[in-house]
């Protein structure tokens, strides 16, 4: 997956880790184990904003939007946790309008 295509699914990352690329900004930021990626565009229904290149050999745990979307049934504080990761990887930069969006090529 690349950045622009629509994203219909979440990955958390189990181990190794995953780098961020975003247009001509090139790498804008290294996600790994536990934390998430897919979340801006699951969400939202937009495109996908980045590309995401494994930086070293990485486990994922994939999971579709049906799926994400019973456990926010099931486990309510769990979208807490997400709008909390999804403030602070936006900067302190008062331009800043776009947040990372990230998604994992094979």
């Amino acid at each position: 997956m690349r950045e622009g295509e629509s994203g219909h699914e979440l990955f958390v990352v189990v181990a190794g880790s995953l780098e961020v690329m975003r247009g001509a900004k090139g790498r804008v930021a290294e996600v790994g184990p536990g934390e998430f990626v897919g979340e801006t565009s699951l969400l939202s229904s937009k495109q996908r904003s980045a590309t995401v290149w494994t930086a070293t050999p990485a486990h994922l745990l994939w999971i579709s939007e049906t799926s994400f979307l019973r456990l926010l049934d099931e486990v309510p504080h769990l979208g807490l946790g997400i709008a909390s990761a999804l403030a602070e990887r936006v900067p302190d930069d008062p331009d800043f309008s776009d947040p990372i969006e990230v998604v994992v090529r094979d």
